[in-house]
């Protein structure tokens, strides 16, 4: 459900923490908003009512915006940030905000951008084993964001992680022959059952900007696909391309 606290998580998680997931989401978000409601001397109780007619307002809160939100889920891997995003894009189409919906949006969307190919989604957060998407066709995708003629797609880029410094690369490339690429590598990963990816940016000696998608399939250790994952975008960091 999109109704959380903290990731939906005993405690805080930005990213990647330890902390177990509560068994009903949902009560515990709204036994939080009671909590800090009654820590501010206003009375509150959980349960189902109606407002009242002539009710006053006594404050509203306020999504942060689409920007930081698609920065978040880049950064963190936040699966259900990004199913929520693409049944908004479907809202913003005209499409229902459900899989189907969102699916088709961001096809759509996609090929707008002249982007599409390659890439063929059936949900948002990219759980589905029926999704597919080649390593051409995602970077041609970072690509484009990546390129400067959509100013509004420069979210994508600065909201992944840092190599060595940020979100899901934070304990990467901090030892041994990846250390070179580190603050120098902006990518996502990609981490399922038997499936390891990575893709971003990164600038090579010469200072062009190189995008990159890296993808390993059937992986037995995902440990070892993660490091060579790591040490193909730290080679051409180091080339002269």
């Amino acid at each position: 459900t999109a109704l959380m606290v903290d990731d939906g998580r005993e405690g805080p998680n930005p990213c990647e923490g330890a902390e177990p997931p509560v068994a009903d989401g949902p009560g515990t978000a709204t036994q939080k908003f009671a909590q800090w409601l009654r820590h501010y001397g206003v009375k509150a109780a959980v349960g189902r009512s109606t407002r009242s007619a002539g009710a006053t307002d006594l404050a509203e809160v306020r999504s942060p915006p689409v920007s930081a939100l698609v920065e978040h889920l880049l950064e963190c891997s936040d699966n259900d940030l990004t199913e929520a995003m693409a049944r908004h894009v479907a809202l913003k189409q005209g499409l229902p905000a459900s899989f189907n919906g969102g699916a088709r949006a961001v096809h759509d969307v996609l090929q707008g951008l002249g982007a599409a190919q390659g890439i063929a989604t059936v949900d948002g957060s990219g759980l589905s084993p029926l999704n597919r998407i080649t390593p051409m066709g995602l970077a041609r995708l970072v690509a484009t964001a990546a390129a400067g003629k959509r100013p509004e797609l420069r979210t994508v880029i600065i909201g992944m992680p840092v190599a060595g410094f940020s979100g899901t690369l934070a304990d990467r490339y901090l030892a041994g022959s990846t250390r070179g690429g580190a603050g120098a590598i902006r990518a996502k990963t990609g981490t399922l059952n038997q499936v390891a990816t990575l893709a971003g940016v990164t600038t090579d000696r010469s200072g062009r900007l190189l995008a990159f998608a890296f993808m390993a399939n059937d992986v037995t250790d995902l440990g070892q696909a993660r490091a060579a994952l790591d040490q193909l975008a730290t080679t051409i960091t180091a080339c002269g391309c």
